[in-house]
């Protein structure tokens, strides 16, 4: 007898229903549940804001207490992912109240629990790791019930390979990961800082366009909101959020440093993001690593904190800034400064789970990282960071190349071949059937079917 599944995502290349098909042709399989990552209502002033199921929930089916006393441990951490949540966009604050958050929260557990349990699903598959308000409860109420969960992530830096996890804790450990059944192939890893990043060099591009210089202005921004959103106030609210940013940027950050001095290099993450908001833990919260940081720096040193060139108003209030300023040994500089700078010329680097850690170590820099889901924290040269680090002693190790590479290599073995979300495009026929077949051999081994 086959598996009932629950899939939470399915991105949009040709996979899934040819995977569903096999696996259930095969009897590994039997029902099977699809769900997009974020299902919204379709409706002028609703769109993204309330999930579907919440605006069509009509009739409460009894749900034991002791569930809702267990998933109540995590509304804190669903309000934090719903908070970014509005009527145009899935990046940016809405104005709900406490409690409408909770009513919502609620509706939500009882969709999944109804789901989970009628379909008698055993096994949830996430399709890139939760940080949305959805997929974190999901997962949550998956782990309440024992169901078992299996999480996908699409690996940024070679694009046609994944990791997966059956917690979502173990994500950078992997000692719930399967090894590829396949022999990887050796990766040689580059000893330099500079990376190449699609992600960045399109973002460049588009701010050098027309079209992103047009779209950089408050004032724009603040209509295309609405157009999307259609409530007034709740664009206006933000374009204040964003203009009060801007200001506070432009009144904290310095544009010169001196950059002889000894520092620590912290580069601060984009928000909201999957690499803070889940990966990140209690330091999702950036100025507590930094605050926390500040406490263990050698006499002297500083730490020279730059802002996400790609960043607006989520998470930086002007008590964000009032924090930051408050630290004496702390100095916030332009997003303009360029960053390699910043990083050759550091002691050493800091960040939550950021790629200017990977950066650093391939360039025979140590970093300090924060968040338990860095996918390379067990590669020489990065420090999980603790009170009782010894910095001098961390700036002064020398950084063996070889053993990065090797490290790296090792963490590639628990990667396996396809592509499971779509960073790297998928087109051709050949492509679509080369694709679907490393995966669905990935997934006969990862589910030791």
């Amino acid at each position: 007898m086959g598996e009932n599944v629950f899939i939470k995502g399915t991105g949009k290349q040709k996979l899934w229903g040819w995977l569903i098909n096999q696996l259930k042709n095969k009897g590994f399989w039997n029902n099977v549940v699809l769900e997009n990552s974020t299902v919204t209502v379709k409706k002028p002033g609703l769109q993204r804001l309330v999930p579907k199921f919440v605006y069509e929930y009509e009739k409460y089916a009894n749900t034991e207490i002791e569930i809702v006393k267990e998933m109540r441990k995590y509304f804190a951490d669903f309000h934090e992912y719903y908070s970014r949540l509005n009527e145009a966009n899935q990046n940016n604050y809405n104005l709900l109240s406490y409690h409408e958050v909770l009513d919502i929260y609620n509706i939500l557990i009882y969709h999944y629990l109804r789901l989970l349990l009628d379909e008698g699903i055993s096994l949830v598959i996430f399709n890139r790791p939760y940080h949305t308000s959805q997929d974190f409860t999901l997962y949550k109420l998956a782990k309440v019930l024992n169901i078992k969960t299996l999480i996908l992530h699409q690996f940024a830096h070679q694009q046609n390979r994944f990791f997966h996890v059956f917690e979502n804790e173990d994500f950078g450990d992997f000692n719930t990961s399967i090894k590829s059944s396949n022999k990887t192939e050796f990766f040689k890893v580059e000893r330099k800082y500079e990376k190449e990043h699609d992600y960045m060099i399109s973002y460049y591009e588009k701010k050098k366009s027309l079209k992103g210089k047009l779209t950089n202005s408050s004032i724009v921004q603040l209509f295309i909101d609405y157009y999307k959103g259609h409530n007034f106030f709740s664009s206006l609210y933000r374009f204040k959020l964003l203009k009060n940013y801007k200001k506070n940027l432009a009144t904290y950050a310095v544009s010169e440093v001196n950059l002889s001095k000894n520092y620590i290099y912290f580069a601060l993450h984009l928000q909201p993001e999957m690499t803070t908001s889940n990966w990140g833990g209690i330091f999702c919260d950036q100025v507590l690593a930094i605050e926390q940081l500040s406490e263990i720096l050698p006499l002297g040193w500083k730490i020279y904190v730059k802002e996400n060139p790609k960043q607006q108003n989520f998470q930086r209030s002007k008590y964000f800034f009032k924090r930051l300023n408050a630290i004496d040994n702390v100095t916030l500089v332009d997003s303009a400064f360029d960053t390699y700078s910043l990083l050759k010329n550091s002691r050493i680097a800091a960040t939550i789970t950021g790629t200017v850690g990977w950066e650093a170590v391939t360039g025979g820099k140590p970093v300090i990282i924060f968040g338990f889901g860095t996918w390379y924290k067990t590669i020489p040269g990065v420090h999980l960071f603790n009170k009782d680090l010894e910095l001098e002693q961390i700036a002064n190790t020398k950084i063996i190349h070889d053993e990065v590479e090797k490290a790296y290599n090792t963490i590639m073995e628990y990667t396996h071949q396809g592509v499971v979300y779509a960073f790297k495009r998928i087109d051709t026929p050949e492509q679509i059937k080369e694709n679907r077949e490393a995966v669905y051999r990935a997934f006969l081994n990862i589910l030791n079917y």
